[in-house]
């Protein structure tokens, strides 16, 4: 989404002199205003340690993810899931005829678009995501909150997961309170104790905001004079990486109130006060 905005407001140097006068709007910049504020949940600006802290994890979940992708995109299950790659030639538009679809395992395709850096996987890497902050800055226009998440806590000096965090994350949030870094990583963070701690997925350091961009707390904000232009730490949600976006067990069954109701309706309601 910030990448976004800042095509919008500053468009494509590149893309400009590539395309000339057949760019296309989204290109040509000026739209700033377009985007009225973000709020990220969850969000690791600074890439995630999980991408590092389990090396033999990652590689099969990233071929899976895309041979799954190339499967599903041609069978009739498309219409159900798009996975939208049809750029990288492994799936179709929905209701295509299907002459015109792709094979079902297209592995020199697979092996090009996981080898990419046109990917989240790629993204959320520490190295990747320096990358991304390369091209971004915290546009004039727009608003910026950032809300992170914390599963994890400290018991007899170590970390452990808190309460609230699904099983399915256990091992990944283990495995990132005991992630160090190596130099030509730290050299790109603000590496400390809090990139030990998590949601199971997203470093809590790394929810924060984006190393190099200017914020502030919002419990220490005049709430009455928010600026644009700037990110809002706002106050840690105790949560694992699905509870927060309503992707949890905990909201299945009688009388069960979805935990954050109250935290969704209190942000609608700050974006919808600002000019």
């Amino acid at each position: 989404m910030r990448y976004f905005v800042q095509l919008l407001a500053e468009g494509s140097e590149e893309e400009r002199q590539a395309s000339g006068d057949d760019v296309s709007p989204l290109f040509q910049g000026g739209k700033g205003d377009w985007v009225c504020s973000i709020t990220s949940l969850a969000g690791p600006h600074d890439g995630t340690t999980i991408m590092h802290a389990m090396p033999g994890f990652v590689p099969i979940l990233k071929y899976g993810t895309y041979a799954i992708a190339n499967i599903v995109g041609n069978t009739k299950f498309n219409k159900v899931y798009d996975f939208f790659l049809e750029s990288w030639h492994l799936t179709t538009v929905p209701g295509n005829d299907r002459k015109n679809k792709t094979g079902l395992l297209e592995y020199r395709k697979i092996f090009h678009a996981a080898h990419s850096h046109d990917n989240l996987f790629w993204d959320l890497r520490i190295d990747g995501a320096a990358e991304m902050n390369s091209k971004t800055k915290c546009q004039p226009t727009t608003y910026y909150f950032t809300v992170p998440t914390l599963g994890t806590m400290e018991k007899d000096g170590k970390i452990c997961r808190a309460p609230i965090m699904f099983p399915a994350l256990w091992i990944t949030g283990k495995a990132m309170s005991v992630y160090n870094p190596p130099k030509k990583f730290r050299n790109l963070i603000n590496f400390d104790d809090t990139w030990r701690h998590g949601d199971g997925l997203a470093t809590y350091g790394s929810c924060f905001h984006p190393k190099n961009e200017p914020w502030a707390m919002f419990e220490d904000a005049d709430k009455n004079n928010l600026q644009k232009g700037i990110w809002y730490r706002m106050p840690d949600a105790e949560s694992d990486h699905g509870t927060i976006i309503g992707g949890s067990l905990k909201y299945i069954g009688f009388n069960k109130k979805p935990l954050f109701d109250k935290f969704y309706m209190d942000q609608i309601k700050l974006i919808d006060s600002l000019d």
